[in-house]
């Protein structure tokens, strides 16, 4: 329930039969562009691994998930067994144990402050505690780099609000009210975006196509748009990014990683910012679908963007499947409710 998932889409099922948990995609619940190749959803359920294998070590167990098992079947990522584990957990396990209902996506911006190198130190070491050594975990502290990357973030929201099929996509996502939201329990609940009156009386507007697209001939809406949110994701102490290779472990444990971090962030009372969209934008673009559903300005716009991520993160050939701000802010203004999840008892 507590695991991250695009608009709380939780795109997962569960099977449990004697000590063994059998976790499955549900790919169809999660966003029908960025979702390639079903990396999205893996990703995803790398998150909920992590936090299977947080919650285990406070009940004194080792969850010990083994990656698609059957050859034939994708759609099983993986089954976790469990063994005991002898004394009471670290100290660290503890808290990231209580950082799991505390974690949120805060969309504010930060103060930009240093951090200190005890805080960088454990971020960068999730990894290593995750036991997978051929992801790396970078941090960006550089001013001028941070204002690249967060560029290159708010191209995610020109393209969403200049493209059609992504606006549609985008507004059937929002959750307009409380109530409608403790209904859904899926989507993105308005009050996440922290959004400042007259902001919010854009997007209301900017809900019509017809608007949209004669905003964007007259005042370039898009671009103002992308503008103001490259400001605040800049407002940060610093970017992390995760890069990893192109196979399906890679894409689970590069979710591994980041939650790791995610829960490490907020259990030392930072807040966080997960972006994912251009880096999933930018595989759309290789499949046979995208001259369909991009111009090619917008293409042009998201192989930019995300060559700029891969430049400053120093990725190569590698693939950056995500990217967060980190910084100090306090909570944020509303939280997605949590929903059970699908578990069928053997």
């Amino acid at each position: 329930m507590q695991a991250p998932s695009g608009s709380n889409s939780q795109p997962w099922r569960f099977e449990v039969s004697g000590g063994t948990v059998s976790l499955f995609m549900l790919p169809e619940k999660d966003h029908p562009v960025l979702n390639v190749n079903q990396w999205g959803t893996l990703f995803a359920h790398g998150a909920l691994i992590e936090n299977i294998s947080v919650a285990a070590a406070h009940h004194g167990f080792e969850a010990i998930p083994y990656l698609f098992p059957e050859k034939t079947n994708r759609n099983l990522t993986a089954q976790i067994s469990f063994r005991e584990k002898p004394g009471n957990g670290t100290m660290a396990e503890k808290e990231l144990w209580n950082a799991i209902p505390k974690r949120a996506t805060n969309r504010k911006p930060y103060g930009t402050e240093k951090i200190d190198g005890q805080i960088r130190e454990r971020l960068l070491a999730a990894p290593a505690a995750v036991g997978v050594y051929d992801i790396a975990l970078k941090l960006i502290d550089d001013r001028g780099q941070i204002a690249t990357l967060a560029q290159a973030a708010s191209m995610n929201e020109r393209v969403i609000f200049a493209n059609r099929q992504l606006h549609e996509l985008f507004f059937k996502e929002i959750v307009w009210t409380e109530q409608e939201e403790r209904e859904r329990k899926t989507g993105l609940y308005l009050k996440t975006l922290e959004l400042k009156p007259p902001q919010l009386s854009a997007l209301k507007l900017l809900r019509s196509w017809t608007a949209a697209r004669a905003m964007n001939a007259l005042f370039g809406a898009a671009r103002g748009i992308a503008s103001d949110n490259a400001k605040v994701y800049a407002a940060c102490s610093f970017y992390g990014g995760v890069i990893c290779g192109t196979s399906d472990t890679d894409l689970v444990h590069a979710g591994q990683i980041t939650e790791r971090a995610w829960l490490s962030a907020t259990a030392m009372g930072l807040s966080f910012h997960l972006q994912t969209g251009v880096n999933f934008l930018r595989l759309r673009l290789e499949t046979p679908e995208s001259e369909r559903l991009f111009s090619l300005a917008e293409a042009n716009l998201i192989r930019n963007a995300y060559d700029n991520i891969r430049s400053v993160f120093q990725a190569g050939d590698r693939f950056v499947p995500a990217m967060f701000r980190i910084g100090r802010d306090g909570e944020p203004s509303a939280r997605s409710s949590r929903k059970s999840p699908e578990v069928v008892w053997k």
